[in-house]
């Protein structure tokens, strides 16, 4: 779903994946995925307009100008297959991205979005951080420190919960 406010969405969340638009960065679980380029792009594309076709044209100009030759059939389907792996995606039993034979591609899986000023993850409570103010590079990095520190205690938590559920009885709680 669209913010409501108007402004582009920066946080993008589908099923235990996080996309942050700005910073060009995918996150599963709260751990950071190695997709940048040409893959990153099209998933942009994608998560801009969920439930609907991107065209393989929209692809080519989005992603080649005009003055470029390349195998585009090619070049799109590499981009689409990294992109598929990376979210343990297939083009067989689609749960994330569905083709539409020579004509495109398109979305499929639950979208939740936001124009949020900062990235957080779902489980950090943000209320902590409403006297930041995000224009200052010291309050910039305060939120980063946040951030990171939130990423590594949701880490830990799996951990440990992983540990717990190994455990006879596991955790208590």
């Amino acid at each position: 779903m669209p913010p409501e406010s108007g402004v582009p969405a920066r946080i993008v969340r589908f099923a235990t994946f996080e996309v942050d638009l700005q910073a060009r960065e995918v996150r599963k679980g709260g751990l950071k995925l190695r997709l940048y380029g040409q893959p990153f792009e099209i998933l942009a594309m994608l998560l801009a307009q969920p439930g609907e076709l991107v065209s393989r044209e929209q692809l080519r100009e989005r992603l080649w100008p005009t003055d470029t030759f390349v195998d585009f059939d090619h070049g799109v389907n590499t981009a689409i297959n990294r992109l598929r792996e990376a979210l343990g995606d297939s083009a067989d039993n689609p749960r994330f991205i569905e083709t539409l034979p020579r004509r495109g591609y398109r979305f499929i899986a639950p979208v939740e979005s936001n124009a949020s000023a900062a990235h957080f993850s779902p489980a950090m409570n943000s209320t902590v951080l409403e006297g930041i103010d995000h224009g200052s590079w010291e309050d910039q990095r305060s939120a980063r420190d946040f951030q990171n520190f939130g990423d590594a205690v949701q880490r830990l938590e799996k951990v440990l919960t992983g540990d717990c559920a190994r455990i006879a009885g596991g955790c208590p709680r």
